[in-house]
């Protein structure tokens, strides 16, 4: 069975990018995925319909679902249909000229980013327990210092990107008057 590769997939990344590069105001989808048929040819697989799914070719779907990361990496905008590339996605695409790894870069990116506003929402976390541990708030300082406090800690180390993150984003017992 044909399978598409992320440099396949970053084939298609660069060539949306390509075309949005010359469109400071974007394109609507349709108009993207249009031209970018004439840029990057759809191989026999990609040009094939989904068992599924008769008439809805596995091209089309695979460029949207190629967009996805680099949406929530804030490198391409889209709204009511139309994708417009941002400043940050020009800076990548000129950065990374490597199809497979401006693919990878993309997912990358919203790791890095998922790690950044988990650090933000774990040290709010932090800073409301560590409050309502002065107001002396004994069950709510109960619950986030015991032993929920090392498993909590160690599943965010282990499946968030490896982020630093400690005890203290759960310990709050030496708050506790």
């Amino acid at each position: 069975m044909a399978e598409i590769t992320y440099k396949r997939s970053g084939e298609l990344l660069r060539g949306v990018f390509k075309i949005l590069l010359d469109e400071p105001d974007g394109l609507p989808s349709r108009e993207v995925l249009t031209r970018l048929e004439k840029e990057v040819v759809p191989t026999k697989y990609e040009k094939d319909s989904y068992p599924a799914t008769p008439g809805r070719r596995r091209y089309e779907t695979q460029v949207r679902f190629s967009t996805i990361n680099c949406v929530k990496a804030g490198w391409l905008a889209k709204d009511r249909g139309r994708w417009v590339l941002t400043e940050v996605g020009k800076a990548a695409y000129a950065s990374t000229t490597d199809p497979e790894q401006f693919f990878r870069e993309s997912y990358i990116c919203v790791g890095r980013l998922t790690c950044w506003i988990l650090h933000i929402q774990m040290s709010n976390i932090h800073n409301q327990f560590v409050h309502a541990a002065q107001q002396n708030d004994r069950f709510t300082s109960w619950v986030f210092s015991g032993g929920f406090s090392s498993i909590a800690s160690k599943y965010l180390h282990v499946h968030f990107c490896g982020a630093k993150l400690n005890q203290k984003h759960f310990r709050i017992a030496s708050h506790i008057s």
